[in-house]
């Protein structure tokens, strides 16, 4: 998976690189490259996260739900 990003984020910087002919623009896009990969796993562990925390508790109400019913 890190191999996949690093190829990904190298990929998107020469892509860029080769589009930009101005040398200082090329920092500046790498940023925003750099931001996007990172920012990227970021959202979709805090997706994962908040899909656990929804059915963790969609659990436990049935679980309660169950044990008022039969106690």
């Amino acid at each position: 998976m890190v191999r996949l990003l690093a190829a990904t984020r190298r990929q998107l910087w020469l892509a860029v690189a080769a589009l930009d002919p101005e040398p200082r623009a090329l920092h500046g896009a790498a940023v925003m490259i750099w931001v996007a990969v990172v920012a990227w796993p970021a959202r979709v562990l805090t997706f994962v996260l908040r899909c656990g925390e929804v059915l963790a508790r969609a659990a436990i109400r049935v679980v309660r739900l169950v044990h008022a019913i039969w106690p």
